[in-house]
């Protein structure tokens, strides 16, 4: 299933795996000086009825990938306007979030 902003432009989908996948640029799309990573809240809220059971967010140009439970929006994520085009997000801190970056595992 593909969900889509307010503006019509794919922000992500839900896999077979019940998966919801986003590909990022990191410059574009996270919240450094706060180590942030943001989903829209309406549509976390479909993926918990959807039975969504993580979060994945791959950042093509860095080879980061960013993976967190439904269960860590529950007990630590907080929702905040952040702009009037984006809507209401969900803000997790990156420390409740699975790392791995591809760029430094091609390293070894």
């Amino acid at each position: 299933m593909i969900f889509r902003n307010s503006k019509g432009q794919v922000t992500g989908q839900l896999l077979d795996d019940k998966v919801y996948e986003q590909r990022l640029n990191r410059r574009k799309h996270s919240f450094h000086s706060r180590g942030e990573l943001a989903v829209d809240s309406q549509h976390l809220k479909s993926l918990t009825h959807l039975g969504c059971v993580k979060v994945r967010k791959i950042f093509e140009d860095t080879g980061e990938t960013f993976e967190a439970g439904m269960e860590a929006f529950k007990e630590h994520g907080y929702e905040r306007q952040w702009t009037e085009s984006d809507g209401v997000q969900t803000f997790l801190n990156e420390k409740y979030w699975h790392y791995e970056n591809e760029n430094q595992m091609k390293m070894f």
